[in-house]
């Protein structure tokens, strides 16, 4: 099995850390649960891959947690991220050849989909890592709560 290492910013409490363990655990249940795959199904099948080769607006996910992003392009980026629902936790892993970023507060994207960074700044995904983000209904954005190495 794959290792995946993380921290979380300072600004988040244990509770918050705790709930994010919980939400890995339980998604993790979902994937290696033999009982719930048609037969034949692939456990991989369940990993969403999308080439992101310019800067996208309102960027639609679809279901899931976790997402692989082929940065490809060299304004490859996300204004924001459609598919928020309080509490939803998603990864997003750079598998591509460039960076990605992600821009905080951007109003290229509808309010209910951007990104809110505790820095205020553009994020940029180095290749191979990633990011863990939280959906926060009340504030309506994406909160970037940790990163993966």
């Amino acid at each position: 099995m794959k290792r995946i290492s993380f921290t979380f910013d300072a600004q988040y409490s244990q509770e918050m850390m705790r709930r994010f363990l919980l939400a890995i655990n339980q998604r993790l249940d979902e994937l290696f649960t033999t009982s719930t795959k048609s037969s034949g199904e692939s456990i991989a099948s369940s990993t969403v891959r999308s080439t992101v080769d310019q800067t996208i607006h309102n960027f639609a996910i679809g279901r899931g947690t976790y997402f692989e992003l082929f940065g490809v392009g060299a304004d490859a980026g996300l204004t924001g991220i459609a598919g928020g629902v309080d509490g939803r936790l998603i990864i997003l892993r750079n598998v591509g050849t460039n960076t990605i970023r992600l821009f905080h507060n951007s109003n290229s994207s509808i309010v209910g989909n951007r990104i809110k960074t505790s820095t205020e700044d553009t994020i940029v995904m180095s290749i191979t890592n990633g990011l863990i983000l939280v959906y926060d209904g009340v504030g309506q954005v994406w909160i970037p709560t940790g990163n993966l190495l």
